[in-house]
Order: C-alpha cells, then sequence, then structure tokens
C-alpha cells in the first residue's frame, strides 16, 4: 500500500466533510432506531389526537414525512411501514442543506437539497408530518452560521406554514443547556480514535480500500460560552486518516462545529410566536430505546430529576398546527 501524506484536505466546516461528519458524530444504528421508534410513537398521538379533533384522519392520508437536517437519509430505513401500524407510510422526503444521492438503484430514498427555514412544500410534495432529530432545535442557524431565537422562531414559522390542520412538527432538543453551564471546569483537549467503517467515504477519499485497518485520530476541544449559551467544538489539531500503521493523509477543519443550548421555555416560546398553541412533549432515553409522552404538569423528585439530566436522552416537542 503506498501511503499519500501529501494528501491534504481542508473544509470550512465539518459538516462539509460529511464522511468525516459521520465518523466523529454518527450515532450508532441502535440510537438511530430508538429515535425513529419515538418518532413514530409521537405520530400515532398525533394521529389520534388529529382524529379526536376532527381535523385530520390519517388512516386516509397516511404519513407524508418531511426529515430536515437529514444528512444522508439514514434514519429512513428504521422508519418501515410496520412500525407506523395501522397508519400508512404514504411518502417520505429527506431535506438538508447538502446534496446527497441514492446509493444505487436500490436505494428507494428521496432527497432534497435545501434550506429548512425557506423550504417550501410543492403540490406533489404535500407534507403532514415534519420531524428534526438529534437536538436540531441547538443545531439551526442563519445563512451567516449564527444560532438565534430569531432564526429558530423562523423555523417553527415556516414548519407550521407547510402543515395542514392537524399536521404535526417534532423538534428534538437538549434541555440540560442550564446543567452545562453550572460546569466551570475547563478540560484539556481530549485525544480520540475512531474506526473508520468499510464502507466511509473517508476510505474513498484516502483510497484505502474496506479490507484496511482504518483509524481516525484526532484532538477534540469543548468550550461552552455562557455569554451565548453556545458550545464550540473544536479540532486544534486536524485528524489524521491511517491504514494498517500507514498515515494516509490529513483533514483540517476551519471553524468549529457549534450548538446553542436552549431552555425548554426558550424553544416552547419560539414555536408559539410561531403561531402553534397546540404541544406534546416526548422523551427518548437512548439506547434502550424507551420513550414515552410526557406530563405537562408533574411533580418534581429533584433526586431522581436531578440523576435523569446526567442520561443520554433527549426530549421531543411536538407542535400541532389547528
Amino acid at each position: 500500500m503506498t501511503a499519500l501524506i501529501d494528501r491534504q484536505l481542508q473544509y470550512d466546516n465539518i459538516y462539509d466533510a460529511y464522511g468525516l461528519y459521520k465518523v466523529v458524530y454518527q450515532r450508532s444504528r441502535r440510537y438511530q432506531k430508538s429515535e425513529v421508534g419515538a418518532a413514530a410513537y409521537a405520530m400515532k398521538q398525533l394521529a389520534d389526537w388529529s382524529m379526536r379533533s376532527g381535523l385530520n384522519d390519517f388512516n386516509k392520508s397516511g404519513f407524508n414525512i418531511l426529515e430536515i437536517l437529514a444528512g444522508a437519509g439514514e434514519h429512513q430505513e428504521f422508519m418501515v411501514p410496520q412500525i407506523l401500524d395501522p397508519y400508512k407510510l404514504t411518502s417520505y422526503w429527506n431535506l438538508d442543506l447538502r446534496e446527497h444521492k441514492p446509493v444505487g438503484p436500490e436505494d428507494k430514498r428521496v432527497f432534497v437539497q435545501g434550506n429548512a427555514i425557506d423550504y417550501a412544500a410543492t403540490t406533489n410534495m404535500a407534507i403532514n408530518f415534519a420531524i428534526g432529530y438529534f437536538f436540531t432545535a441547538s443545531t439551526i442557524t442563519d445563512e451567516h452560521g449564527e444560532h438565534s431565537r430569531a432564526i429558530l422562531t423562523k423555523l417553527f414559522e415556516n414548519m407550521r406554514m407547510n402543515l395542514p390542520a392537524g399536521g404535526g412538527f417534532m423538534i428534538d432538543y437538549t434541555p440540560n443547556g442550564y446543567y452545562v453551564s453550572m460546569n466551570s471546569l475547563n478540560q484539556a483537549d481530549i485525544h480520540f480514535q475512531a474506526t473508520v467503517p468499510p464502507d466511509s467515504q473517508l476510505r474513498t477519499q484516502f483510497g484505502i480500500s474496506a479490507t484496511a485497518k482504518c483509524l481516525l485520530s484526532y484532538f477534540r476541544r469543548s468550550e461552552y460560552n455562557r455569554l451565548n449559551a453556545t458550545c464550540y467544538d473544536s479540532f486544534p489539531k486536524g485528524f489524521q486518516v491511517w491504514a494498517d500503521g500507514e498515515l494516509m493523509g490529513e483533514i483540517d477543519i476551519k471553524n468549529p462545529l457549534t450548538q446553542r443550548y436552549m431552555s425548554e421555555t426558550e424553544v416552547l416560546d419560539c414555536a408559539k410566536e410561531a403561531g402553534f398553541d397546540e404541544f406534546m412533549f416526548f422523551r427518548c432515553e437512548h439506547p434502550r430505546g424507551k420513550y414515552e409522552k410526557l406530563l405537562t404538569n408533574f411533580v418534581v423528585d429533584r433526586d431522581t430529576d436531578m440523576g435523569n439530566a446526567q442520561m443520554l436522552m433527549s426530549t421531543n416537542l411536538l407542535c400541532i398546527n389547528k
């Protein structure tokens, strides 16, 4: 094998290098499956509520799903018809800023390139359910890469405009930003070594076979800024791609990946400002795939709830269009 140590790639953002992004941030298939299971559970709750309210009969229409910030459509394979029984899965569109294409003739996924902020459904792409997985509320930015309440409100407004009466928009967010802000420790750069899967785009980029032992080596720095409630992930020493013990190339990422931690009230206020006024809350605990509808009013068990905040779980807000 010939080492390509002169192969040095540079990107403005890690998401521009999607193959790299998947190795660093991709959740396991088990995690993704539990996310989809939670979404399907919420969709059934929406269908029951919409039927009782006389707004929409999902028994007739089925679900026409738009997934925003969908990446390469990894979640769709788990949204099989059986998971929505007795409701039909009529259509599924994957919307992402980056261009993605089906992998081979057997891949039936439909990809749409665009921004969720100004996406407009056409008559042949009418949707009745939209979803944003994995901390979408914390990730969404404007054209300058900035987080703000205004841009999140605009996202809610646009999704509401594209939904019929009785339709829903479910968004994933992290409600524990206030726990992060209490932590004043400065953490040193942490070294990671990740195995690169056989089908990864990284192998193709660096001419590495699917059978070679391929590793990604990098240092990651996570910093939290109280002034704007934003977490910054940067990679100060770049990435090294190794195959069978040889350095094959390096990747440099110019800008950090950012997430804005928002309180539950802040996310809800943005949805209300956009015109939504009917909501349901759901929680998904990973990777066990345990999900449940959350009570709107409840008694706080401080010991238990503070402990749960440290668990790997996400909260989903379902906004219903009336």
